[in-house]
């Protein structure tokens, strides 16, 4: 292919792309506006790290601005959807979307022998 088809081959898909993007309900370079986790449990031993298995919608965002909490930040602790195992029990993580959408992961934390 010539140079210049090439060249109006890529600005005609990006001209497309991005008025997909301007004709959808929410903000591709915005914030998350749902979450999913793609796991009903994570198991980690004590000081190990695991990273929480998630995605956003829509999947293009630039900013997920994803909070993630801990119920028990003795037993785990999360940052940026990476847990890790503080001591032995059992507990629940939370992510939130800037708009309050919510998702949750019961996590295992086991002693190690």
């Amino acid at each position: 292919m010539k140079t210049k088809t090439k060249t109006n081959l890529f600005l005609t898909v990006c001209m497309l792309l991005l008025s997909v993007f301007a004709l959808s309900s929410c903000d591709p370079l915005g914030d998350a506006q749902d979450i999913t986790i793609n796991s009903k449990e994570v198991n980690v031993a004590v000081g190990e790290k695991v990273k929480v298995d998630y995605f956003t919608y829509p999947l293009m965002t630039m900013h997920n601005s994803v909070s993630w909490t801990s119920d028990n930040s003795h037993i785990c602790t999360v940052n940026r959807g990476y847990v890790k195992g503080v001591s032995a029990g059992t507990t629940t993580v939370h992510a939130r979307c800037a708009n309050g959408k919510t998702a949750s992961v019961k996590v295992y934390v086991k002693s190690v022998k």
